[in-house]
């Protein structure tokens, strides 16, 4: 029989009233800490461990929060970055899931906790919440191109059958505002009134989502879902999971500066790299689609190996978890069909735009009605945020074409290059120029141009000065092109 390891649990100092609100509500607060078995430590770094910290409320109930298990001084309540959780916690889950036999497509677990990296600065992901109060209108090149005025839905305020009559920001806000009278809050902010507005409209008319669309939903709220794309085949993310595999591998022994670079791959070296190893048999579009589905995988694999260590760790406490505590904790940090199947604190950067509607199902985890109102607030920021998105790109977008004067670009020809992927993006575009440049004049090798870098220095009247950065040894080599062939080259490009 297995061995699953152990929970200590320390005493904590009680936090000081005036230092942290939720002082007075606190009757005892403690360090949970699960320390992995030896099988499984000689896995995992040294002295690892993963922590929580309890606090058992005047009400009787424990509450669980994310503790860095390295910190020595407790004397004050320190929030705990939630991915460094997660990636910190899955380590003690796959090491179980390896144990257990488990096994998945694609990628390793391993490999699924760097590649989740590297998703997470794809230009699809949407990052940190954003703040929406001054943001739901489009800018004007966005409403010439899209024909819309607003990032709000083009379903919110429709009942399931589409009938009724489209909220504006103008009635979101409205209804925010009242709202929040509702609720008593006090010089409420822009944010404030329209996050209320959009909880307003979900109540109003909650989406009828099931469990398996609401993986959808989850996806589109940590990616940006360009219907564009083709939907990648088996065999087309096999090849690609394939390359990534290969890559993870060159990158086991660089330095933490090496790593970083390839996590943020400011030019798209993979997708040219794979795209080269196809013999050109993939076009871009396929190979993105197959490294955002993979990414999408990676995200769940991570969940899965969180949920693994959380649910072995809360059968370790040596004092069982009440019903309430139970329902509270597995909310958290285990899998929850609710979102799509994924542990909530992989979703903990969005708790602030659905703060309100949290507790309430926490206190009702079964409740059809909040958890239909949930997935519809999740469905309006992954919409809203995407809109925005779109929106920004076809701005910088037309700004840079201007500055550059690389040739006429119509509005529709910015909106498809942007979010179609029928043209190549104008980082990618100018990169493979550059590098075509490069090689035809002889600047660089044509076997080394991959691995080369290209950033624009300065534009003067009749010539573009640019860097050339090579990746193996940092040196940084010139190249100067007059505009005229810059423009020539970039023309060709596009008709080519």
């Amino acid at each position: 029989m297995h061995d699953f390891g152990r929970v200590e649990i320390k005493p904590l100092p009680a936090l000081k009233a005036d230092r942290h609100p939720a002082a007075s509500y606190i009757a005892n607060r403690q360090l949970y800490r699960w320390l992995p078995p030896k099988d499984l430590a000689e896995q995992l770094p040294k002295h690892y461990s993963v922590a929580l910290e309890s606090w058992l409320c005047h009400d009787g109930v424990r509450r669980f929060s994310p503790a860095d298990p390295n910190e020595v001084n407790f004397r004050e309540y320190k929030v705990y970055d939630s991915m460094a959780f997660v990636l910190l916690s899955s380590a003690g889950g796959r090491a179980l899931l390896s144990r257990d036999g488990a096994r998945f497509p694609w990628l390793t677990l391993g490999e699924a906790t760097l590649f989740m990296q590297y998703g997470m600065h794809l230009r699809e992901y949407l990052g940190p919440t954003r703040q929406l109060g001054n943001s739901l209108h489009l800018c004007a090149t966005a409403r010439q191109t899209l024909g819309e005025k607003d990032a709000l839905p083009a379903d919110i305020g429709l009942d399931e059958t589409g009938s009724g009559e489209r909220w504006t920001v103008v009635r979101v806000k409205k209804e925010g505002l009242a709202a929040a009278e509702d609720r008593k809050l006090e010089s409420p902010s822009e944010n404030d009134i329209v996050r209320l507005g959009l909880l307003a409209a979900a109540e109003a008319n909650p989406l009828d989502i099931s469990d398996a669309e609401a993986e959808f939903i989850t996806r589109a709220v940590l990616f940006r879902i360009d219907t564009a794309l083709p939907q990648p085949s088996n065999d087309d993310i096999e090849f690609v999971a394939q390359h990534i595999r290969k890559s993870i591998d060159r990158k086991k022994d660089v330095s933490n500066d090496e790593f970083r670079k390839w996590i943020h791959d400011r030019n798209s070296s993979l997708i040219r790299s794979i795209q080269r190893s196809s013999g050109n048999k993939l076009e871009r579009p396929q190979i993105r689609s197959a490294i955002l589905e993979l990414a999408w995988h990676s995200i769940k694999m991570i969940g899965a190996a969180t949920d693994r260590v959380m649910r072995n760790f809360c059968a370790l406490f040596p004092e069982p978890l009440t019903t309430t505590e139970a329902a509270l904790y597995e909310q958290c940090y285990l899998a929850n069909p609710v979102f799509g199947g994924m542990p909530l604190i992989l979703l903990q950067d969005r708790f602030s735009f659905i703060s309100e509607i949290v507790p309430d199902l926490w206190a009702e985890p079964s409740d059809q009605q909040k958890v239909r109102i949930m997935r519809t607030m999740l469905y309006y920021y992954g919409v809203i945020v995407g809109n925005l998105r779109d929106s920004d790109s076809l701005y910088k977008r037309r700004a840079k074409v201007r500055d550059l004067e690389l040739g006429p670009a119509s509005s529709t020809d910015i909106y498809q290059d942007t979010v179609s992927s029928t043209l190549t993006p104008l980082n990618e575009l100018f990169h493979d120029v550059a590098r075509k440049v490069a090689i035809d004049t002889g600047i660089i090798r044509g076997d080394i141009a991959d691995d080369c870098m290209f950033e624009i220095i300065s534009l003067e009247k009749d010539t573009v000065h640019i860097a050339i950065t090579h990746s193996e040894s940092g040196t940084v080599q010139p190249m100067l092109i007059s505009r005229k062939d810059l423009e020539s080259e970039v023309s060709q490009w596009r008709d080519g």
